[in-house]
């Protein structure tokens, strides 16, 4: 027999002749359901949009189609023919539950270590731990403009080696906001029981290469269409994989509906059991969807690329005598990148629902945004100059993925459809420069925006503005201290 282990999550390559019969969300049987219940099927409608049968079947995996809802069916019928094993039938439910839900969980996220920094368990604020007061310059401030207290240091000592990024820079990127935290502790626990009931029944060790991130040759224009063509692959699987999350809460809930009209002959405790099963599920899928889709498209620009390549300037943003006229090359990089991400989302090959689409684009943009911000946080010596710089490289990427400018990129005929304009786009460019800004602010003033604001930002964004204020390493360790208070216990901290 043929032992090797398959990858049951890659998107359905085909389509079955009766496709045209498929049930829109507006067909499913779920009238007169409770509100928690109506608001997957809004998000599943959202998602598809308008698109036709064939788009919405190419988002399905074949592990859902083939696996769990045949699986759920059969345990259901065999349940109904024999009651004595009710409770073994319910357990035998979630644990197929389960093993979708941590699987797809680890296929996005990509390993364990990455899985704790999202659900924030153990390094939630490990930048704390970790920090390093000696890549910071404690000194005075410029004397500024007409008693402007600048804090950009104006260099006089030989440039450090850049700021190293930590091992799993991806995964912080993408973890839940404090203002975005309502219900990270449900998800926390429910993933937790999940994977502690597949111990011994599941190693999902195993499937983190299953859907593997692809490397680039070299840097020609054909082998970077190559390469986007087959990041786009990577992202359409593992966003179906996170996606088909909505499908298994519905799954959950037919099969909840199906067994409470059974529970006059079965054991009732069993049947409670399952339900709150299914409610845990549904209130953590909000939450885990976010990371699923934040993560992937994190992922898919290769998030720690960009921040090493903002970090490994070095010299750049430190000199002082310099007013740079254009944005960094590693800008027009990333957009260009993406152009050829979105070419290959709107094209006939992919075929995915708008909704998908739009999704996906967003949180690419998004990873954009957070990347930058990132890579501007951990560059501890900066002059006047360099900050203006940073500002430059925030404007060139925020014109680099309007629809104007991917218009210009892709001139193709016909031509192809453009992303909507999304007012999001403006609110993540005005939050990184602000955060660019604040370095002109007094310390004090710094120090009282860090306050108002932290629940909008990374521990360890909020703590590197926070460290610029120092002007020492005695008064960086108290600051650092105040700052994890901040995120420990909130503003009375």
């Amino acid at each position: 027999p043929d032992t090797k282990i398959r990858n049951p999550f890659a998107a359905t390559a085909t389509v079955s002749n009766n496709a045209e019969t498929t049930s829109s969300p507006e067909c499913l049987p779920f009238d007169g359901m409770e509100e928690h219940v109506s608001t997957i099927v809004r998000l599943v409608a959202d998602l598809l949009g308008a698109s036709d049968s064939q788009s919405s079947l190419n988002l399905v995996t074949k592990s859902m189609v083939y696996g769990i809802l045949p699986w759920c069916a059969r345990v259901l019928v065999m349940i109904e023919k024999l009651p004595s094993i009710y409770q073994e039938g319910c357990q035998v439910l979630t644990n197929i539950f389960d093993l979708y839900i941590t699987t797809a969980f680890r296929l996005c996220s990509g390993n364990a270590a990455n899985e704790k920094i999202l659900l924030g368990i153990d390094t939630k604020h490990s930048c704390f731990e970790t920090v390093d007061l000696s890549d910071y310059d404690f000194r005075s401030p410029s004397p500024g403009f007409g008693g402007f207290g600048l804090r950009s240091q104006q260099v006089q000592t030989p440039p450090k080696p850049p700021t190293s990024v930590s091992a799993n820079p991806e995964a912080e990127l993408c973890a839940l906001l404090p203002g975005e935290s309502d219900g990270l502790s449900r998800l926390q626990g429910f993933i937790r029981d999940a994977q502690k009931s597949l111990q011994g029944i599941a190693k999902l060790d195993l499937v983190d290469n299953w859907i593997k991130d692809p490397a680039m040759k070299d840097d020609t224009a054909t082998c970077e269409e190559e390469f986007a063509a087959a990041t786009t692959d990577v992202l359409t699987k593992r966003t179906a994989v996170s996606l088909n999350l909505v499908c298994l809460s519905l799954a959950a809930h037919l099969v909840t509906t199906e067994l409470s009209d059974m529970e006059e002959s079965m054991d009732s405790s069993c049947d409670v059991q399952l339900n709150a099963y299914r409610d845990r599920l549904f209130a953590s899928l909000p939450p885990f969807l976010t990371l699923l889709n934040r993560i992937n498209a994190v992922r898919a620009i290769r998030g720690r690329t960009v921040v090493q390549k903002i970090v490994s300037l070095g010299s750049v943003w430190e000199e002082s005598k310099k007013l740079h006229e254009h944005a960094n090359d590693y800008v027009d990089s990333l957009c260009d990148f993406m152009a050829l991400i979105w070419r290959c989302l709107v094209s006939d090959a992919c075929r995915l629902p708008q909704g998908i689409v739009t999704t996906i684009w967003d949180n690419i943009v998004r990873a954009g945004y957070m990347c930058l911000l990132d890579g501007f946080s951990k560059v501890t010596t900066c002059s006047t100059e360099g900050r203006a710089l940073m500002s430059m490289d925030l404007a060139s990427y925020f014109s680099g993925v309007s629809p104007r400018s991917l218009s210009g990129k892709l001139q193709v005929d016909p031509p192809l459809p453009l992303p909507a304009r999304n007012d999001q786009h403006v609110e993540w460019k005005g939050r990184v420069d602000t955060y660019i800004k604040i370095y002109y602010f007094p310390p004090k003033d710094a120090l009282a925006w860090v306050k108002e604001n932290y629940q909008h930002h990374l521990p360890g964004h909020s703590l590197a503005l926070a460290l610029s204020t120092a002007s020492s390493a005695q008064e960086a360790k108290k600051v650092a201290k105040w700052v994890k208070q901040l995120y420990d216990q909130g503003d009375n901290g």
